[in-house]
């Protein structure tokens, strides 16, 4: 009969607090764990690629979900294009993290100093 009770009591624990949990995130994050793990552990070519298709598609799937891009994604972008030599690119991505986050003025102003041509550079 205790068995039974205790029992008993468990599944309806369960149940009210699976109630309680919250399925509905506010951002998509696609692949972006896999991607990025993938690529910090084996940085080549190939998983880079992979990274960038990666934070591309969270940001086409955000707006087509109707959620926000999350934060860093636009930044993360704007340095691989910064690495790939094409900076206005680079400085789109860090005026849409901006508009987004305007908490990250402080980060974006930093990278865009950092990323801009140096005299002689161009």
């Amino acid at each position: 009969m205790n068995l039974t009770r205790t029992s008993s009591v468990l599944v309806i624990a369960v149940i009210v607090l699976s109630g309680c949990v919250n399925t509905h995130s506010l951002y998509y994050f696609g692949n972006y764990s896999a991607a990025s793990y993938a690529y910090k552990r084996t940085p080549t070519a190939e998983t880079r690629a992979e990274l960038k298709q990666s934070l591309l598609t969270i940001i086409i799937e955000s707006e087509r979900r109707e959620k926000r891009v999350p934060p860093g994604i636009y930044i993360e972008l704007a340095i691989m294009e910064f690495e790939d030599d094409r900076p206005g690119r680079g400085n789109q991505y860090l005026a849409s993290e901006l508009a987004l986050y305007p908490e990250s003025a402080t980060l974006v102003n930093r990278l865009s100093a950092q990323m801009a041509p140096k005299d002689g550079e161009e």
